[in-house]
């Protein structure tokens, strides 16, 4: 696992080639898992550079999960590929809670079920989320009038507007089959 993509970390040769740098924070993964060195946010550097690194990190990692995988980068593949549609990072936050809150913004406040899967191991117990409706994100690509769409502006609005605009250009540049990634 690397789990620390960001586009500074991805490099791209004069013959196309696609090239990961930065391995400081990778570590192999293995089946079962176990848990990996924690990252102590004490002994962060609090530079625009670790905001920055905020931004492609899991919602797993952020709750400081210690059992994890591969799907620490998938997260972070998925933020670099919504980012390159845009022109601007997805979820942008200065500090883990404001991260957590725009990601759980975008696409929904987790289930309970999932919740509990992301905080195994983690105590949490005085952790309360805002309840914002998980909708897929490709149902801003049905027609007008569609219950699919009519969920979508019903879920976003009025709480959520800078979500659905961002939804709207991603669906602009990535189509129905896009987002579907995404998502």
């Amino acid at each position: 696992m690397h789990r620390n993509l960001k586009p500074e970390n991805i490099m791209f040769s004069a013959n196309r080639c696609v090239k990961l740098t930065d391995f400081a924070l990778s570590r192999i993964a293995t089946v079962p898992h176990f848990p990996y060195t924690p990252e102590d946010p004490k002994d962060r550097d609090r530079s625009g550079r670790e905001a920055r690194r905020l931004w492609y990190r899991a919602p797993e990692l952020l709750f400081r999960k210690r059992l994890y995988s591969f799907e620490v980068d998938m997260w972070a593949v998925g933020c670099l590929f919504a980012e390159l549609a845009l022109g601007d990072p997805l979820f942008n936050g200065e500090t883990e809670i404001e991260q957590l809150f725009k990601i759980f913004r975008m696409t929904g406040s987790p289930s309970m079920e999932l919740l509990s899967v992301i905080n195994e191991g983690v105590d949490n117990q005085y952790l309360v989320l805002p309840q914002w409706e998980r909708v897929p994100f490709n149902y801003i690509c049905h027609p007008q009038g569609s219950p699919e769409l009519e969920a979508i502006v019903k879920a976003y609005i009025p709480s959520r507007e800078s979500s659905i605009t961002k939804l709207l250009e991603l669906r602009d540049v990535l189509g129905a089959d896009g987002l579907d990634l995404l998502w």
